[in-house]
């Protein structure tokens, strides 16, 4: 059995204790956000990755949407998710013209840097790749022009193992050259121009003066709508010796 203290927070009626917030439903995290509380956020977000925090902000949305609608709440939750050098997700909570007018009160804020991997709290570690990749397989097809390779690897994965796995090709490619094993440049981004939500891409640049000059041929590219959670996906292989 549970019930709730003065702010929402869910307690447990036989050990007097809070619920813990990764125990926390959806439906009860709303009903904290509406109370003005975002105490629970840091701790529910622990461990999930990027989209599945972008999932979690839609939910929430919805549920505030629906409780406005049913007279439960007065309280508007802007679940805010966008790119700008970095993946940036945000709670406001407003209440009336005035509140809107000046901005709302931020119950949670985030960035997650793709180039570093690291999020805006220290103690928010980013989970570890959950299937690890045959880097040196892969890094050997891109090598070769194998975008089709790329995507195959990346299917499935979430933003943050994407930037980790190619990454690590990019570090072994620089090894490689370092080695005259190739004469081939990958030229790697893993988080796009400052407004590219989500964008990832791979060009192959061969020796010589001609790639130098035109920059090479891209094998592989991403875009990840934050919208619909949709990613568009372009890869191609590049046959050239």
């Amino acid at each position: 059995m549970d019930s709730r203290d003065s702010h929402g927070h869910k307690i447990d009626t036989q050990s007097g204790k809070e619920i813990m917030a990764e125990q926390i439903s959806i439906r009860d995290l709303t009903t904290q956000l509406e109370n003005g509380d975002g105490h629970n956020m840091p701790a529910f977000f622990q461990g999930k990755f990027e989209e599945e925090r972008f999932q979690d902000l839609d939910a929430i949305r919805k549920l505030n949407e629906q409780d406005r609608a049913a007279g439960t709440t007065k309280v508007t939750l802007d679940c805010a998710k966008s790119f700008y050098y970095k993946d940036n997700i945000s709670i406001t909570s407003t209440n009336g013209a005035w509140q809107e007018f000046a901005g709302g009160d931020v119950l949670y804020s985030d960035a997650l840097d793709l180039h570093t991997l690291k999020h805006s709290d220290p103690a928010d570690v980013v989970p570890a790749v959950r299937e690890p990749v045959d880097m040196r397989k892969l890094t050997d097809a891109m090598e070769a022009g194998d975008g089709k390779a790329v995507e195959k690897a990346l299917s499935g994965k979430y933003q943050e193992e994407r930037a980790s796995i190619l990454d690590q090709a990019e570090a072994l490619n620089l090894a490689d050259l370092a080695a005259k094993k190739t004469d081939v440049t990958l030229n790697i981004s893993v988080a796009g121009s400052k407004g590219g939500a989500g964008s990832m891409s791979v060009t192959r640049q061969r020796g010589g003066a001609h790639d130098y000059w035109m920059g090479g041929v891209s094998i592989y590219s991403e875009t990840l709508n934050l919208a619909t959670g949709q990613r568009e996906v372009r890869a191609s292989v590049d046959d050239r010796t």
